[in-house]
């Protein structure tokens, strides 16, 4: 396929239509994030009024309507472009959208960003563009103010490897806020059906919840008719440390809780010693204060708590409850023995 220009119109919660031109190098098979796919297109057609739609779960006195804070999006893949800029000018002064996607992609991503820098500054909004490899750990894990409150990507899961790599990639940066989203817009292309179903479990293993979703049609340049599943999830679920305050004799502090060392990837501690126990992706929540000498973790593991004697390598489910703010509540009134706790044995034990 011949390089060309595309011209996108996108409604408005005014029932006006924005325009958006777009470039596309000339198509390679090896290169198809240089395109514009349906999924990203029919995305873009619902921005206007998506996330008002979707069940009131933040409380009207939130942490960003109280602040009046700018919202922070991120585009996951975002190929040319299409959704994150059509974000970026209905939100206006509203929000600031970072695009990213890999080496290859980001040249003409950042090109179709100067196309339309008009129409961006008359909306008064902020996009930037940027590399983001969801298949690399970063050196660091991105601070509190450096994570989105609104993450988007269409068409994101075509190989085996992209459902742990996107689900990664979400929970490094998305934001542990009451109004954190990700929304989604997924071909459900028979091939690809189980990384679709993977990537859906993933996402729920990691604390996040669907609030809103549904099926439409659309069709690609020179493919048959397509379903696509659209998904808006929330964050509000996920276990985090920013958000709780510990009892005393434990702490959230970032520098004790190590995450680089022990949780950042599949060769810290913590994560070996949650992979020895049948345990996926564990989030560590607080641990005990060095000056207790306990080497005590509390992590999450699917909608799971559990408790790490460091020094014994001894692991043990909290029964007792699932909810993390009970959770606290008893700890703060009885201390963790009284969880009702259960050993969780590993095969190297």
């Amino acid at each position: 396929m011949p390089a060309l220009s595309r011209v996108f119109n996108i409604p408005t919660s005014s029932n006006e239509e924005i325009t958006l031109t777009l470039h596309e190098p000339s198509l390679t098979s090896d290169n198809l994030g240089l395109k514009t796919w349906v999924s990203s297109y029919l995305l873009s057609q619902r921005l206007h009024n998506i996330l008002e739609s979707v069940p009131e779960l933040v409380p009207s006195g939130s942490t960003l309507q109280r602040e009046n804070k700018t919202v922070r999006a991120l585009e996951l893949g975002a190929g040319t472009g299409l959704v994150g800029l059509s974000f970026a000018v209905l939100r206006g002064a509203s929000a600031t959208v970072h695009l990213t996607d890999l080496p290859s992609i980001v040249p003409n991503l950042a090109h179709n960003v100067s196309l339309n820098s008009e129409l961006l500054s008359k909306a008064n909004t902020t996009v930037t563009t940027g590399v983001l490899d969801w298949s690399i750990t970063p050196d660091r894990l991105p601070t509190k103010d450096e994570r989105y409150d609104i993450i988007l990507a269409a068409d994101p899961v075509y190989s085996p490897e992209h459902p742990r790599w996107l689900v990664q990639t979400i929970e490094r940066w998305l934001s542990r806020g009451l109004g954190a989203r990700v929304v989604m817009e997924m071909p459900l292309r028979d091939a690809y059906l189980p990384q679709v179903q993977e990537f859906r479990r993933r996402m729920e293993e990691i604390g996040l919840a669907i609030v809103d979703q549904g099926e439409e049609v659309g069709y690609d340049d020179w493919e048959d008719k397509s379903t696509l599943d659209r998904l808006i999830l929330t964050g509000s679920s996920m276990a985090s440390s920013e958000n709780i305050t510990p009892q005393k004799g434990w702490t959230t502090d970032p520098d004790e809780l190590d995450f680089d060392f022990y949780w950042a990837d599949d060769k810290g501690i913590g994560s070996q010693m949650a992979r020895e126990r049948g345990l996926e992706s564990p989030k560590p929540i607080m641990c005990s204060a060095p000056e207790t000498g306990e080497g005590l973790y509390m992590f999450q593991s699917g909608s799971n708590f559990y408790i790490w004697d460091q020094m014994g390598d001894d692991v043990e489910e909290i029964t007792r409850s699932q909810d993390l703010n009970e959770i606290l509540e008893i700890m703060h009134k009885k201390g963790f023995k009284e969880f009702g706790l259960r050993e969780v044995s590993g095969w190297a034990k």
